[in-house]
């Protein structure tokens, strides 16, 4: 609520043309501040009445959410009443009472006319008469809150009588089902009972009358087991004298049991000698037919195994350099090794070019990781085709000397060459660290896990294409123009090649295509450079991506003998040695 205190937010009244200033402003604030007060006084007034009507009506109900906020409102209306008396109180008991009148006395000119006078007296009498009368209300106010707090102990006496009477109805009426469930409860267990005897009266005169009936039958029956026991002594000595007779017969069907049983025995040591005679000549038989199988499985297993000899002779001259004719049980087929080939892509490949990121760019590991790739599958078809006949010739000839490169004329038979070619590839996974040991020294790259892992599998693809008949081959030369048949796109798609990134996988050179390449796009024509292919050494001072073809003198010279050494610094590609 705002209120106006004394020296604030005054108006100025129509004697403010006055000199003296002690006279309008003490007069005007004080009295303006009374008439706020008593006017706020009696509008909380007004707001107590209401809202002591709500609570009244509001606790007839038992459960009322509204009642907390009308108690709130009743409390802070009789708040605001006080707050208005006591600053009422503060003004009208203060001991400047007459200090206005004196400073109006000071400032006003004694020699001013009579009607000046009566007017300031006649103002000062209306302001009395407003504050007396505002005064009254106030103090009737006053009364009204304590006759507000009586009646508010007595309707909390009310309300406390008037629960305690619930609760004594509510203890009637409960007191009142109690007796009225124990009052039927007896009725039924009184009418259980006058039903149960009335019950047991039946019965008992219906065992008295089943008795006499049950004497009058035991009579009759005793009677009827009279003469039966008289029927039943007949019969049994009737009995008595079949069964003598019986057994007299008896006597002699044993008589006769005990022949027929000795002439049956006869029979029976007759049939069992010839029987045994029989399972003799049986089993002379069986031991025959046995003999005559076991020699027709020796028979029909020397037959298979010339036909299966005869079959894999005729097989190793057909896969003869017939990469169209593929064993589906050798695991390392070529299209097993051209799944490969895409794991190592997958991941290898790609855990590799990770730990290479810290030292290269991206088109310098691409160029490095496929150098590694071509630079090994080089080293493999050099190791399984350079005088690999003449070594075995020379071992089983001169077995000491054969570390020497051997001179002599190949001697080995075509269908001996096919056998030893067959060999070499079933024991293809069985030498691959071996293998390793030999070109892993001659290729360099980071010694890291990755990378190595990387190289290792590189070794595993290289020696596997390489062993096959004829090897596969690995071509990483593309036409400027982006063949979608033979290579996959990288990270862009154009019209034209920019580079490779993964070679593509044949089945021979010149032969179908069993795994795509992978190829940088562009929309731009590069300049014509032909690419790393398989077998052709590239010059060692350029990336793989920009090697020209090498010349059959160089290709003579040292065959597969480059090495690849990652560059210290990431500014430019790898070098080669």
């Amino acid at each position: 609520m705002a209120t106006a205190y004394y020296g604030q937010g005054s108006t100025p009244s129509r004697s403010s043309d006055l000199k003296s200033n002690a006279y309008k402003e003490p007069y005007n604030h004080e009295a303006e501040t009374l008439l706020v007060q008593t006017k706020l006084a009696y509008e909380a007034a007004k707001v107590v009445g209401k809202e002591q009507k709500n609570i009244e009506r509001k606790m007839k109900k038992e459960l009322s959410k509204e009642l907390p906020g009308c108690i709130n409102k009743y409390n802070n209306g009789i708040k605001e009443i006080k707050d208005a008396f006591a600053r009422i109180g503060d003004i009208v008991n203060s001991d400047k009472e007459d200090y206005r009148f004196a400073d109006q006395i000071r400032g006003v000119d004694r020699r001013r006319p009579v009607f000046w006078k009566k007017k300031k007296e006649h103002e000062r009498s209306r302001v009395e008469e407003t504050f007396t009368g505002h005064q009254s209300e106030s103090f009737l106010c006053l009364n009204k809150d304590g006759e507000i707090k009586q009646l508010q102990d007595k309707i909390n006496e009310l309300q406390d009588s008037l629960e305690n009477l619930n609760q004594i109805i509510r203890s009637k009426d409960g007191l009142e089902k109690q007796h009225h469930a124990e009052k039927q409860h007896l009725q039924r267990k009184y009418e259980e009972e006058i039903h149960v005897k009335e019950e047991a009266l039946r019965n008992l005169n219906q065992i008295i009358r089943s008795k006499d009936e049950l004497e009058k039958q035991h009579h009759a029956e005793k009677q009827h087991l009279q003469r039966k026991y008289e029927e039943e002594i007949h019969v049994k000595e009737e009995a008595l004298r079949n069964l003598n007779q019986i057994i007299r017969s008896k006597d002699e069907l044993e008589k006769q049991h005990h022949a027929e049983k000795q002439h049956l025995q006869r029979k029976y040591e007759e049939e069992i000698h010839v029987k045994e005679e029989a399972f003799r000549n049986l089993n002379e038989v069986i031991q025959s037919n046995d003999e005559l199988y076991r020699k027709h499985d020796v028979e029909m297993q020397a037959k298979e195994e010339a036909l299966r000899r005869l079959s894999s002779v005729a097989s190793r001259q057909m896969r003869d350099r017939n990469p169209n004719i593929t064993d589906l049980s050798d695991p390392n087929r070529p299209t097993k090794i051209a799944e490969k080939m895409s794991e190592l892509f997958d991941n290898q490949w790609t855990d590799a070019f990770d730990v290479l990121e810290r030292e290269m760019d991206d088109r310098q590991i691409i160029e490095t990781l496929l150098d590694t790739l071509m630079r090994v599958s080089d080293e493999c078809r050099r190791l399984s085709d350079e005088n690999f006949f003449e070594r075995v010739q020379q071992s089983i000839e001169s077995p000491i000397e054969a570390t020497e490169i051997p001179k002599n004329r190949i001697l080995l038979s075509d269908q001996l060459k096919q056998q030893i070619k067959e060999f070499r590839k079933i024991r293809a996974a069985a030498v691959l660290k071996d293998i390793e040991k030999i070109i892993k020294p001659r290729i360099k790259l980071v010694n890291h896990p990755e990378v190595q892992d990387y190289l290792s599998r590189c070794v595993e693809i290289g020696w596997l294409c390489a062993v096959q008949d004829p090897p596969l081959f690995l071509k990483a030369q593309s036409p400027l123009e982006f063949d979608t048949n033979a290579f996959k796109d990288y990270t862009k798609r154009g019209k034209y090649v920019e580079y490779v990134v993964w070679p593509a996988l044949y089945l021979h050179e010149g032969g179908v295509l069993l795994a795509k390449g992978v190829a940088q796009g562009t929309d731009h024509k590069p300049t014509p450079v032909r690419n790393y292919v398989e077998g052709r050494q590239p010059p060692p001072a350029l990336p793989y991506s920009k090697m020209q073809a090498a010349s059959p003198e160089n290709n003579a010279a040292q065959p597969g003998r480059a090495t690849l050494a990652p560059s210290n610094n990431t500014s430019g590609p790898a070098k080669t040695k």
